[in-house]
């Protein structure tokens, strides 16, 4: 490619990822307080009138219905894949062959040979590939990582996560690509943000064993793996030093919208995060004084607190939509060769990773025993 003081943006993908991936680029200047040269290239999307909408809309040059006409666009130097999960392995492969840096959203892929070429594809070039995990760019999560990494929760001694929506609860919600295909649509891949923040936060899963379920009738079933929809599953982890971690994940938790959360217990101390109350960390500190002593709220929004010099005045809470911002933040200083948090980004070999996981907890649920990851 051409060498440009323009950063050319092409995005796969019209969904609602794709107008947080997109508001976040439009905000970069504003953020960081200087110009990033942001050019929104092209867009791809199914729908070629919806497609073209979009571009009017949120500023692009150009629309289309084709993706390869992204990867190919002479103007684009970062390309955004936001489609289906079918089509993440194809475009960013692709993407990155072309000389293209490529962000890809979660999951990598669902199945075992496309990840394997992804991770090979970025492994043979230069240009930067990321898995994206928005997640880990939450500052109350940022901080929750600096306690546990500063020794201050002490020794390890429960890890529980989480993530439950109700989204697929009904039958009439339960249409569209994640339905068609069973793999592509299981909820143990697609929430997969819960099994990268355990990572992330923890250390590396040793083992796992843990059942899938199927929504049947009101209720629900073991599901058939690889056949049924996969709506939930709880798993049991052993993690790398020796602590056991518990996860459950469902799309069909009635009255959950989006109740992602993280509670960790050590020797010192422990904390508790949920997703609905995003800026904040429930934080307990042993002081040896039993009268005094218990939670206390942390409102994660001062200026020292991790990814919030650049925001405004103590207490005025962030949203979700800027986790994603503060994700391209570091894709963009990681692009012009550095930048806080860049090193925080997630890999292709980080999205591998996650999908060993997954698989280890979907081959638990066929086999009935503790599986390796």
């Amino acid at each position: 490619m051409t060498a440009r003081t323009r950063l050319g943006v092409g995005v796969i993908g019209t969904g609602w990822m794709a107008r947080a991936h997109v508001s976040a680029l439009r905000r970069l200047d504003v953020l960081t307080g200087r110009a990033h040269g942001v050019d929104l290239v092209v867009v791809a999307g199914r729908d070629a009138a919806r497609t073209s909408a979009a571009a009017a809309t949120w500023g692009f040059r150009e629309s289309t219905d084709d993706w390869e006409r992204v990867v190919a666009h002479p103007d684009v130097d970062v390309v955004v894949n936001l489609a289906s999960n079918a089509v993440h392995a194809p475009a960013s492969i692709a993407a990155l062959a072309a000389g293209r840096h490529v962000v890809c959203e979660k999951p990598l892929a669902t199945r075992a040979e496309d990840v394997a070429a992804m991770v090979d594809a970025a492994a043979a070039v230069p240009t930067l590939a990321v898995a994206s995990y928005n997640y880990r760019f939450v500052p109350a999560l940022q901080f929750a990582r600096r306690l546990l990494r500063s020794g201050e929760l002490g020794a390890l001694r429960s890890v529980s996560l989480g993530y439950e929506q109700d989204w697929a609860s009904r039958p009439v919600d339960r249409t569209g690509w994640r339905f068609d295909d069973p793999i592509d649509g299981s909820v143990v891949f697609d929430l997969s943000h819960v099994l990268d923040l355990l990572r992330w936060l923890v250390g590396e899963p040793r083992s796992a064993v843990a059942n899938v379920q199927t929504l049947s009738g009101g209720g629900v079933v073991p599901a058939r793996v690889g056949t049924d929809p996969e709506d939930s599953y709880a798993a049991l982890f052993t993690m790398e030093g020796g602590v056991t971690a518990d996860v459950r994940v469902s799309r069909i938790a009635t009255g959950r919208k989006g109740e992602q959360f993280v509670h960790l217990t050590g020797s010192l101390g422990a904390l508790r995060w949920s997703m609905e109350d995003l800026n904040s960390l429930e934080l307990f500190l042993d002081s040896g004084d039993d009268q005094r002593e218990g939670f206390r709220r942390v409102l994660v929004t001062e200026p020292g607190h991790p990814l919030m010099a650049n925001w405004y005045a103590p207490g005025h809470v962030l949203g979700w939509d800027d986790t994603v911002l503060h994700e391209w933040v570091s894709i963009s200083g990681a692009i012009a060769g550095g930048g806080d948090h860049s090193g925080d980004l997630a890999t292709f070999a980080d999205g591998a990773q996650a999908f060993a996981i997954a698989e280890a907890v979907r081959r638990s649920s066929r086999t009935l025993r503790w599986e390796s990851v």
